[in-house]
């Protein structure tokens, strides 16, 4: 009798132990999830503040690194970029960090304002905005072969050289310049040409057929003409 007893004790026994261990052992298999990371801000790594011609893309790509509230990189987040004011493109739009937690981009200026800003921003968190300064033609000048004296109807010694310039004296690339005769006849060739990376064009100015003076402007952009003279002899 107490055999017979025992054995079911020991059968319900070894059900609730095994009842006990179920549960425990699926606390122990339960998947644990990591907090979201919550991104504090941006470290700029370079391209900020550069200075250079309207339209063109800037020397140095924008980098900047992504990092959370322990000033830790933060990668695989995506950064959202637009242009806040000055016109221009930046390239690519959209881009996710990489395991330093950073990103790089092109950024071309525009051509509506000297001032150009660009944003860059994670989510709906506050964007950080980089700045940079377009130049424009501001001055235009005859770097060589004004006021030369020649023969009617045959082409000045030197050439013209029309050399455009930014801000601090910068030379600007690709600037249309404009020449036209105005006085004495003749011709310059060619009639247009862009500036090249040093900020000039040049030209073959061939005088009239009457002796006395040649005229002649150089247009760039919207600043005031340069004049040209020659004095043409027999």
């Amino acid at each position: 009798m107490t055999l017979t007893r025992i054995v079911p004790r020991l059968r319900f026994a070894g059900t609730a132990l095994a009842l006990i261990a179920l549960p425990l052992a699926l606390v122990g298999c339960k998947k644990t999830t990591s907090a979201p990371v919550i991104v504090s801000g941006f470290t700029i790594v370079q391209g900020n503040n550069q200075v250079a011609q309207a339209g063109v893309v800037l020397p140095t790509p924008v980098v900047l690194r992504v990092i959370d509230a322990n000033g830790d990189a933060v990668p695989n987040i995506t950064v959202v970029f637009a242009i806040s004011t000055g016109g221009g493109t930046v390239s690519p739009s959209s881009i996710i960090t990489d395991a330093n937690g950073e990103v790089a981009v092109k950024w071309t200026l525009g051509q509506a304002s000297p001032v150009q800003m660009l944003s860059a921003a994670v989510g709906d968190g506050t964007p950080v905005v980089l700045f940079s300064t377009a130049l424009f033609p501001s001055s235009i000048l005859a770097a060589q072969g004004n006021s030369q004296t020649g023969k009617i109807n045959q082409s000045l010694n030197n050439t013209i050289v029309i050399r455009v310039t930014g801000d601090n004296n910068v030379p600007l690339s690709g600037i249309p310049v404009q020449f036209q005769v105005t006085g004495g006849g003749g011709a310059i060739s060619p009639q247009t040409a862009l500036t090249n990376a040093f900020g000039e064009v040049t030209a073959k100015w061939t005088l009239g057929g009457t002796v006395g003076m040649n005229s002649a402007t150089a247009t760039a952009s919207t600043l005031n003409p340069v004049q040209l003279l020659a004095t043409a002899t027999p």
